[in-house]
């Protein structure tokens, strides 16, 4: 058993692990497949930044925008609600209601996209 078996639950999930360590090479697109299996869904866009902007030189993460328009008009494209808050870096609630004030939603089954009005 190696040493990040031990930060394992018990039905198998890895805990208090950084994704760097999960992804031995990361250079590797093998290492993070890997890596990516291993995480639950809601761990994989921070493990994804995570190792993408620490393993690239002179690479940096950009700022945090200042509201959800930036986002909009820097997509240029329909955004989904979990998409705008994930690059916002804010709650789905918040988003969802800075949306509902600056931009011109989609309906698309259960999700909604958005457009800048």
């Amino acid at each position: 058993m190696g040493d990040l078996d031990q930060n394992r639950s018990e039905d198998g999930d890895r805990r208090g692990v950084r994704p760097s360590e999960m992804a031995a090479d990361p250079s590797s697109a093998e290492s993070i497949t890997a890596a990516k299996r291993r995480l639950k869904a809601d761990q994989l866009a921070a493990m994804t930044r995570t190792v993408f902007f620490g393993t690239t030189p002179g690479l940096k993460r950009p700022p945090k925008p200042d509201n959800v328009a930036d986002v909009l008009a820097w997509a240029q494209e329909p955004l989904a609600t979990a998409e705008v808050a994930a690059i916002a870096r804010v709650d789905m609630t918040d988003a969802r209601n800075a949306l509902g004030r600056i931009a011109r939603p989609t309906s698309a089954g259960a999700e909604l996209f958005w457009t800048a009005a």
